[in-house]
């Protein structure tokens, strides 16, 4: 990828997370957390967190959401707080704390339902599933969804390294876990 590309997705994806996180201040490293060089961290990130509990706990809820099934929505977030390390869970919570408080999408309904639930104590009201709701709500593709949330996670590493490397290596997998879907799934599927 040439660098003019990669700052116009990089644009691309700042404009997918100010709507998906609005009005907040990148908070950065929410499930991930950096544990001695940088690049390998991110990389055993992605393989013992990202790829296989956060990525298909946001397309899910995703998919779901456009359908306005809020309780599958609910059923996703618990299974996913189930999943989580205690640490992991924490910062999540408190994240999506933070995400609860912006202002939902315009008309989407199953947003503010989801916010009465997380008021309520229903569900935990993780950030990642929180952030999928309101991509559904913009009606934000799955995969640039996807790679917002990588960039926020990204967003806290310090200023030698660019972002766009470690979502450049992420994104080999977030590409396969959508191939593998559709494979699975047919025509149909909101990538």
């Amino acid at each position: 990828m040439h660098n003019q590309e990669q700052g116009e997705t990089l644009v691309e994806l700042y404009d997918v997370l100010a709507r998906c996180y609005p009005g907040v201040r990148l908070r950065g490293c929410i499930s991930w957390q950096v544990r001695g060089d940088l690049p390998e961290s991110w990389s055993s990130w992605t393989a013992a967190v990202f790829t296989p509990i956060i990525l298909p706990h946001l397309v899910e809820v995703l998919e779901w959401s456009i359908r306005q099934s809020l309780n599958e929505v609910l059923s996703l977030d618990r299974a996913y707080d189930d999943r989580l390390s205690e640490e992991i869970r924490a910062r999540s919570r408190a994240a999506g704390r933070e995400l609860l408080l912006a202002k939902t999408p315009r008309g989407d309904r199953l947003a503010a339902r989801l916010q009465s639930a997380i008021l309520t104590g229903a569900v935990a009201g993780h950030f990642a599933t929180l952030f999928a709701v309101r991509a559904a709500g913009f009606a934000i593709p799955a995969r640039s969804m996807v790679l917002a949330y990588l960039l926020q996670e990204a967003s806290g590493i310090s200023a030698d390294l660019d972002p766009a490397q470690l979502l450049q290596e992420a994104a080999v997998e977030v590409n396969a876990f959508f191939l593998r879907s559709s494979d699975q799934r047919g025509f149909g599927f909101n990538a």
